[in-house]
């Protein structure tokens, strides 16, 4: 074969790596130049999204918190629950009962707060003492309940914003709710209740890809009458008097730039306002990130497009265009091996396999002119197949005439029977074998060999629906042959059962003689159904052969065949053939 290397042409190249730029860079300016527009609207747009979306859920959230603390509270007061149990506390003077009951207020107090992971605290308060009666958790020291700030107070109920948790050994920022309660006529108090509230886990903050440090959030709270009264941040923002909402958004709006940040503010139903503010530096930063990225993007796109189209060209184009040529040989009838090096693994796998099309075509117009000769004579032979029996078939029945015009019976009955035989065996009669059908060829096979062997066959069926369903051609005949030519023995009998086990559902068939037996080596050898000696002149045991192979095609592994024997003693041949409880 001629080994050519591949060329390719520098004015092609050019052409096409210039013309693919020149598209290519003039859509990705298009594409660059309405996507810059359209991102600054989103981008921008997207900022005040999450920064709306995440007020909202921390609103959403203080409002739950708020009237989960309402529903404990009514459960508190001296009608509820757990105020029914304190009266009884502070009226009773048996020191037994005080001990039960303030078990039972400390066990409902816990109880109440249960369904509702966030409660971080409860307690009674007594003005007069100064002091609380009950408490969920220990209080810090130095507690007082007239610093936290106030954001709606509806009746005796005071709704209060963020302020750090009373409950010891906490630092978590909570909301609380204080109701004035009487506790008995003498007795006037407080009831306590505060829930944590994450603040971080409602407010994302993104990252900075240059100085890694977070994006600053202020967090700002106005009472129901517009007055500043937390802020997470009191350095930037302090509260103070003059610091209200209107401060912030004179024109009434909910969001927009108050001195170097942008803020947005969603108020409750409950009537307070929650307000998010973050450093206008910060609200820009990723469009400003945006465009250095995408332009860093645009320029190593274009560098790597160039290369891609000079690889592609020199990879692809060169072969397939001669891949093309040899295309075109062939469709002219040219067979000629060539062996391209292109220098790429997977088109020289290509024109290896190519050349393979071209070695099998040929044989294949080969291999049709020498079918077309081959033709004639498989037609030949086939009539020859069809023909031979036939004509010996054919030759029996003249035989079985003649006997009979001669007035010989025994020679009339028995190539009558021969005949049966042989029609049976070539699949002259019935196309599907059932058992009834073998055991009819079996009784025509035995009384054959009654006329040559001098023996007695007793054949015990049991009849029933199973006879009529279908089994292997030639499955007792084999069998029965071994069992006149090697078990006859010295009494000359045979022993045939088949009956149907309903409870194991198997077809049974049992052929047992009286003669001399196998030995333990011929028994080992008979169980290999395959092992065949072509060069014997005897191979005995072909029968048990054909049927055990039969069996396995037939039945698969459902079939068992087993084989009983002792020297001297005779041989006995047991078949179990599985039916369905159709039958089938």
């Amino acid at each position: 074969m001629k080994r050519k290397k591949l060329f390719y042409g520098d004015t092609i190249h050019k052409r096409l790596v210039s013309a693919f730029l020149l598209v290519i860079i003039s859509c990705l300016l298009l594409s660059g130049i309405v996507s810059y527009v359209a991102l600054i609207s989103v981008e921008k747009n997207k900022t005040e999204v999450e920064m709306i979306s995440n007020l909202e859920q921390v609103t959403q959230n203080m409002d739950r918190l708020f009237l989960s603390m309402c529903q404990i509270s009514e459960q508190m007061m001296q009608q509820g629950n757990l105020g029914i149990l304190l009266n009884s506390y502070l009226t009773t003077q048996n020191s037994y009962e005080l001990y039960h009951i303030k078990k039972q207020i400390c066990t409902d107090m816990v109880t109440v707060a249960f369904p509702s992971s966030d409660i971080n605290l409860l307690s009674y308060y007594n003005y007069n003492t100064q002091r609380n009666i009950f408490e969920s958790f220990t209080f810090k020291e130095g507690y007082d309940f007239n610093q936290v700030p106030e954001l709606i107070r509806i009746g005796d109920i005071s709704y209060n914003g963020f302020h750090p948790s009373f409950r010891k050994y906490q630092n978590d920022m909570v909301i609380s709710l204080k109701r004035e309660s009487k506790f008995s006529e003498n007795i006037s108090g407080l009831i306590y209740i505060e829930a944590k509230l994450d603040l971080l886990g409602y407010i994302q903050t993104r990252q900075n890809d240059k100085n890694s440090k977070k994006m600053e959030c202020i967090i700002l709270q106005a009472d129901k009458k517009g007055n500043i009264c937390y802020s997470s941040d009191k350095d930037i923002f302090p509260v103070k008097k003059d610091f209200t909402l209107h401060s912030i958004f004179p024109d009434g709006k909910e969001k927009g730039v108050y001195g170097q940040y942008f803020a947005v503010a969603k108020t409750s139903k409950m009537g307070y306002t929650n307000l998010l503010l973050i450093r206008m530096s910060d609200y820009k930063r990723e469009l400003y990130q945006w465009f250095d990225r995408s332009l860093i993007v645009f320029i190593v796109s274009i560098v790597l497009l160039y290369c891609m189209v000079f690889i592609i060209h020199r990879i692809i184009y060169g072969p397939l265009k001669i891949f093309g040529k040899e295309i075109d040989k062939l469709g002219e009838g040219s067979f000629e091996l060539t062996d391209y090096d292109s220098g790429v693994l997977e088109f020289n796998q290509l024109f290896e396999q190519f050349n393979k099309m071209k070695r099998q075509i040929k044989k294949l117009i080969t291999d049709v002119e020498i079918a077309e000769k081959e033709k004639n004579q498989l037609e030949v032979e086939k009539l020859i197949y069809q023909i031979n029996p036939h004509f010996l078939m054919n030759t029996l029945n003249s035989v079985h005439w003649l006997a009979k015009s001669h007035n010989q019976p025994e020679i009339s009955k028995f190539i009558t029977n021969l005949n049966s035989i042989l029609a049976y065996n070539l699949g002259k009669l019935d196309k599907d074998t059932t058992f009834r059908s073998e055991i009819n060829m079996l009784q025509n096979y035995i009384d054959l060999q009654k006329m040559r062997y001098d023996f007695d066959a007793s054949i015990d069926v049991e009849e029933g629906p199973y006879l009529d369903q279908p089994t292997v051609r030639l499955l007792l005949q084999p069998l029965v042959e071994n069992a006149i030519r090697y078990g006859l023995g010295d009494q000359g009998i045979i022993e045939i059962r088949i009956f149907y086990h309903d409870v194991r559902n198997y077809v049974v068939l049992m052929i047992e003689d009286h003669g001399k037996g196998l030995s333990k080596d011929k028994l080992m050898q008979l169980q290999e159904p395959f092992r065949y000696n072509q060069d014997s002149k005897e191979n005995s045991g072909i029968g048990l052969r054909y049927v055990r192979s039969m069996l396995e095609t037939y039945y698969g592994d459902k079939a068992i065949m087993n084989i009983n024997s002792e020297k001297g003693r005779g041989t006995k041949i047991t078949l179990l053939l599985p039916l369905n409880k159709e039958g089938s």
